[in-house]
């Protein structure tokens, strides 16, 4: 296939940069009646070279950019962050990629960010991307994720649902506090009383908000969460 081709002659040729206009246009080729469909691995491999502007043209030619290795559980978003590879960090989170999403060993893109430049790029995304209808449940998530509690009251004032969760079950509160961010969850409590989810327990260890804090010394969210 025209993706593989491609894939081997970077293999023969290392230190190849991908060219995005060229790659653009073998993409815009139709074999036969059939449009080139452009698979996952070149994704991976452009965020892995830290290729910002390839990404977006696979992007736009069809290539998911959350597909995930079979094997590993990895989405392009888990090789760029675990690789340190700021700007293909920075262009999949702009094109929507789950910066949330779980490998096979439990992990997000976030929990393998290999440096502080590429945790900083997922909190300078946070602060700067348009809370939108589509995306305002997975931002405070994503906001409780990375401790971002000047962030959360515009998102939940945006309509964001404290009692969304990841694929975990873990609700945004429940999420602060198992990082440890008693900001952040001082910020989330009240409105996921409001929502009636308080007592929401994860998938895997059935724990609630409460039982998450108490495990993490979180006093004050503790007594919040008991008031």
């Amino acid at each position: 296939e025209l993706d593989q081709k491609y894939l081997g002659e970077l293999d023969q040729e290392p230190e190849l940069e991908a060219d995005a206009n060229v790659i653009a246009v073998l993409l815009s080729i139709k074999l036969g009646e059939e449009e080139f469909e452009c698979s996952a691995s070149l994704v991976q491999e452009a965020a892995d070279r830290n290729d910002p502007d390839l990404i977006h043209v696979l992007s736009d030619a069809g290539a998911d950019i959350d597909t995930a290795n079979g094997r590993s559980g990895r989405s392009p978003l888990h090789v760029a962050s675990a690789n340190g590879r700021v700007r293909a960090v920075a262009k999949l989170l702009e094109l929507g990629a789950n910066a949330l999403r779980k490998d096979q060993q439990g992990r997000t893109a976030v929990d393998l960010a290999a440096n502080e430049e590429a945790k900083a790029a997922f909190a300078e995304f946070c602060e700067e991307v348009e809370i939108t209808d589509g995306y305002k449940d997975a931002l405070l998530l994503l906001c409780a994720r990375l401790g971002n509690a000047s962030r959360l009251p515009a998102v939940l004032q945006a309509g964001a649902n404290p009692a969304h969760t990841d694929e975990a079950g873990k609700t945004s509160l429940a999420t602060a506090c198992e990082n440890q961010y008693d900001a952040a969850a001082a910020e989330l409590v009240e409105a996921t009383k409001n929502a009636g989810a308080l007592d929401l327990q994860d998938n895997n260890h059935k724990f609630s908000a409460l039982h998450v804090a108490s495990a993490n010394g979180l006093r004050s969210t503790v007594a919040r969460l008991l008031s």
